[in-house]
């Protein structure tokens, strides 16, 4: 009656294991379900037959941990490890490396002449010049030319090394 699995998401106190395809049927599902339902460590067991998941929920980690051990152990559910991805990057860094990238590529374009501050304030400075012909002097104008203004500003400035 062992059933493979891997864990497909954690969280503290729950758990959802991923049946594998090839061992998958509704029936071993279900036997598998009421044995982990024996279990006195598991406060939840659901399975879903149509995603081939089970869900598992403790009122800790601790005990989550537990359970997973004994069902192991009664050859219940066989964990299989999953392949690990690496850590993804946060949005702060996915948004600088994509504008470094935009800011390289401005720079080979223009042979140098033209870096991302210079583009977003000609942008900056467009689009508010655009909105005040349309009447919306403020807030959409004025405050674009601000940031304009705000950028030209810090242009002066050295850059940092980082």
């Amino acid at each position: 009656m062992t059933l493979a699995a891997s864990v497909k998401h954690r969280a503290p106190g729950r758990m959802r294991l991923q049946v594998a395809e090839e061992d998958f049927s509704q029936v071993r599902l279900q036997d598998v379900v009421q044995a982990l339902k024996r279990s006195p460590n598991l406060r939840r067991v659901q399975g879903n037959p149509v995603t081939r998941t089970i869900l598992l929920e403790a009122d800790n980690d601790a005990e989550l941990q537990t359970a997973l051990e004994e069902v192991s152990e009664a050859h219940v559910i066989e964990l299989r490890p999953v392949r690990t991805l690496e850590q993804p990057e946060s949005l702060h860094e996915s948004w600088n490396r994509m504008i470094q990238k935009a800011d390289r590529f401005l720079g080979e374009v223009s042979d140098g002449r033209v870096d991302m501050r210079t583009a977003v304030v000609i942008v900056l400075t467009t689009l508010g010049i655009g909105q005040m012909t349309r009447g919306k002097f403020l807030p959409a104008g004025m405050t674009m030319i601000m940031y304009a203004a705000g950028l030209m500003d810090r242009s002066s400035e050295p850059k940092r090394k980082r």
